[in-house]
């Protein structure tokens, strides 16, 4: 059902690309042959005195080689629809094949009406993110279930049906572009979008228990229907937020809330409203200050990386936005911080000391993001023993606070105080030079413009890395790590280790990804760096979910002080993915790989 629902219009004859042979005609009418020798058929081809050989090629020919077509037309003619067999009249294209089949259906079943029955049932299973059950489809379509029974039955054909014994059945549209034609504005009979969510969100709305499909499906579904208030009602209810925070509902979550802050139909005075009560929620409400930070951070950094692709007009008072929820969160991490200290708990000291950098950071707040980033560097030496994952950890809060000193300089408008703040600012890279270089042992330390490249956290552009620049032959193999400037730190040690085993390795900005370069042919090793939050390895996390979900939800367990790596086996490619619920998680997950292929090599 996934490969169906992701499928794009099948033709009979096509290649990886889906360029389509010329050949599919051929196909096409050696498919009708083949259907014009079935017995049904064929006595009905001899009734309307017409050569299968003639009935192939003008199928063949309307069908244009699209495999759907031909589905649903021999379909069609097994129900026993004669009007298929007017030659000189057959639909052209998918849709007319589809809108042929709705008309005979609504002339052979006039005992359930097409207005008030079929349309409504179709609706629901055409917008729904999930194959559904009798009674649910009964309750979200309001049709009586009897009634509904009669339709998934009649409607078989463009079902895909799962279940062996009724009760436990669930269906689903077999093919996407069905959905599409029942929802089209081109189709006659066309349901209202709208009007499909909205059954749904009010059966889901009355219904008092919070099982799985409620859990998952009414926020897309409210969001849709454009109800504004009940939104704002649903995500104002902490016990709501808080199992949307459980790893598996977030990464459906997070998609949901993209939709709504990008939306062109929500009006601006409205959202804010819903985001103000996500805030006073979140604040008032919870009574745990960890989780506080964790959802502070998280709608922060939604309602920014989310807005960058909202309307324009509403990109700065989305960032204003932003920024109440990352003040609360600095205030809250900074305590948090403090108490762990004292009590000698260095690493979740330092976990919160790092947010509160962060969050500063993010909402332009320098001065204070450059007093978390000196206290977090200080906690470095207590966090951890290891050498190579402190110094790659100190690395990256002296790059914060040499960015954020840059950044500080820049804003002076006294000429004595910016040259100041200038001098700390190349104090911090010459100490990052000299702490990422771990005493002499890696190799790759870019200089202090190359450094500030790397600033802009938006950025696109990476370095190349010094192996770019050998001959292919004096290499020993090739890799790939995948990041953004964000995560940069993690890749480049990642990189220089590689490098250091005699490979030759590209850097792939994540927004750059696609899911064609995972695992090139002759790539020994493709490294995911930063969890599947990063655009582009989003394309691909599917395949590391299915391989450690354990492993993959831990991703995002702010609860947890975890770093993940996952591998998996593509062809001759080794695939990682990296990463954690902070920075310094993702970093310990980059030591950790390299101890790992250190151990394989």
């Amino acid at each position: 059902t996934d490969l169906m629902e992701k499928a794009q219009v099948f033709w009979l004859s096509e290649d990886i690309e889906g360029n389509r042979d010329p050949r599919t005609i051929e196909d096409a009418y050696d498919y009708t042959m083949n259907l014009a020798g079935e017995q049904t058929i064929g006595q009905m081809l001899k009734e309307k005195e017409i050569k299968p050989d003639y009935l192939a090629r003008q199928v063949a020919k309307a069908s244009q080689g699209n495999f759907l077509y031909l589905h649903y037309y021999a379909e069609g003619l097994r129900e026993g629809d004669e009007s298929l067999l007017d030659l000189g009249n057959l639909p052209t294209g998918l849709y007319k094949i589809y809108g042929n089949y709705i008309t005979y259906i609504k002339k052979k079943s006039r005992d359930i009406s097409w207005v008030h029955a079929y349309k409504p049932v179709l609706g629901v299973l055409a917008v729904t993110r999930e194959p559904l059950g009798l009674k649910q489809t009964a309750d979200f379509s309001a049709v009586n279930r009897e009634e509904v029974a009669e339709i998934l039955i009649r409607m078989k054909a463009f079902l895909d049906t799962t279940g062996m014994r009724v009760k436990d059945r669930s269906y689903a549209i077999y093919h996407k572009s069905f959905s599409e034609f029942l929802l089209s504005e081109d189709n006659e009979e066309s349901t209202d979008v709208g009007q499909a969510h909205g059954r749904i969100a009010e059966a889901l709305l009355k219904q008092q228990q919070m099982d799985r499909y409620k859990m998952s499906n009414l926020l897309y579904h409210l969001i849709e229907a454009q109800r504004w208030d009940d939104i704002q009602n649903i995500l104002a209810d902490i016990e709501y937020l808080q199992k949307r925070r459980e790893p598996e509902q977030q990464w459906a979550f997070q998609k949901e809330f993209a939709a709504l802050v990008q939306s062109s139909d929500i009006p601006f005075d409205k959202l804010t409203l819903i985001l103000q009560s996500v805030l006073k929620a979140i604040v008032m409400q919870l009574e745990d200050e960890k989780d506080k930070t964790d959802w502070l951070d998280t709608f922060a950094y939604w309602i920014i990386r989310f807005g960058n692709e909202a309307p324009a007009d509403r990109h700065t008072s989305l960032k204003e936005l932003a920024r109440e929820f990352d003040s609360e969160c600095g205030l809250i991490s900074a305590t948090l911080s403090s108490q762990y200290e004292k009590k000698a708990e260095y690493q979740w000291a330092m976990r919160f000391a790092e947010l509160t950098t962060w969050v500063n950071q993010r909402s332009d707040n320098y001065e204070q993001c450059i007093e978390g980033c000196a206290h977090a560097e200080k906690l470095c030496n207590k966090a951890t023993d290891n050498k190579e994952y402190r110094h790659i950890l100190e690395s990256e809060f002296i790059r914060m606070r040499a960015r954020a000193l840059s950044r500080y300089a820049a804003e002076q408008k006294d000429e004595k105080a910016r040259q100041s703040i200038g001098s700390q600012a190349d104090e911090a890279y010459e100490k990052l030079r000299d702490v990422f270089s771990i005493g002499g042992q890696n190799k790759w330390v870019p200089s202090d413009e190359e450094w500030k490249i790397l600033e802009d956290y938006d950025s696109k552009i990476l370095l190349p890395t010094p192996s770019s620049f050998l001959p292919d032959e004096r290499s020993k193999f090739m890799a790939q790590v995948v990041s953004n400037t964000h995560d940069a730190i993690s890749a480049m040690y990642i990189i220089q280790f590689l490098e250091g085993m005699g490979g030759v390795v590209r850097w792939i900005h994540s927004s750059a990804f696609q899911v064609k370069d995972f695992a090139p042919h002759d790539t020994k090793y493709t490294v995911l760096v930063g969890g599947p939050k990063a655009p582009g390895v989003s394309l691909v996390a599917d395949k590391f979910y299915e391989e450690n979900k354990e492993g993959f939800l831990r991703l995002y367990s702010a609860s947890e002080y975890v770093s993940t790596v996952i591998a998996i086996q593509e062809g001759n490619t080794l695939c990682y993915m990296i990463g954690g619920p902070s920075k310094a998680n993702t970093l310990h997950a980059a030591w950790e790989l390299t101890e790992k292929i250190k151990q394989i090599s």
